[in-house]
């Protein structure tokens, strides 16, 4: 494992670490193929770690047509589901997270498809001082680490988070193999990564009916 493909772990984890809001986590590498995450004051560390290490279902969706709201506030963004229409044909399932009944409704566990994962290590009840909500059948919500200054990599960030109509173009099933180069263009290019993939028959015609708004979204 290079550098770089060490330094996106961390990024994709940081991702999912302030997903479950543990406060304060510390995530460093070690040595040459090791990462440390260290998770103070989260009552479950090893149902977080089992939760980051899943892997994550990519799925491209068409942004524009099916975007509907984002916030840095998780909690805004549930609420505003609950007040959103799904587009019909519903597709997806109901998805369920576990808050703090505080002024600032932090993030104790969650996303679920199951309220039953959800209240595990509470014995199957609702904790007192704590509440469920629900993202509805028919959209989803997912997760975006924005650099603060983009002409800064090593920068200040913040997770932004995006509510959608669940209607994927294309998923992780419709593509057979990928790999990365580097834009170098005439003039040295800037070096940005490109992403070829491969898809399966109906994955390439899915994926040219999509067109050129159709973008990536891993949900983590």
């Amino acid at each position: 494992m290079n550098q770089e493909a060490i330094d996106r772990s961390v990024e994709v984890i940081r991702s999912r670490v302030d997903a479950f809001g543990v406060a304060e986590p510390e995530i460093q590498t070690q040595g040459d193929d090791q990462i440390v995450v260290s998770l103070p004051g989260a009552r479950n560390p090893e149902q977080v770690v089992e939760d980051l290490i899943k892997p994550a279902q990519l799925v491209f969706t068409d942004y524009q047509a099916n975007f509907v709201a984002q916030d840095p506030s998780l909690w805004k963004m549930i609420q505003r589901a609950q007040s959103t229409t799904p587009r019909p044909p519903v597709e997806g399932q109901a998805s369920y997270y576990l808050f703090k009944k505080n002024a600032a409704h932090d993030l104790v566990a969650g996303p679920e498809y199951e309220k039953a994962d959800l209240l595990r290590e509470y014995g199957g009840s609702v904790p007192a001082g704590m509440e469920i909500t629900t993202v509805p059948a028919g959209l989803v919500i997912y997760s975006d680490v924005q650099q603060l200054d983009p002409t800064r990599e090593d920068g200040p960030s913040r997770t932004v988070y995006v509510l959608m109509q669940d209607k994927p173009a294309l998923t992780g099933r419709d593509i057979t193999s990928a790999a990365q180069s580097f834009d170098s263009g005439s003039q040295g290019g800037n070096q940005e990564p490109i992403v070829t993939m491969q898809f399966t028959d109906d994955g390439a015609q899915a994926a040219t009916s999509a067109g050129p708004s159709g973008v990536v979204s891993p949900n983590l």
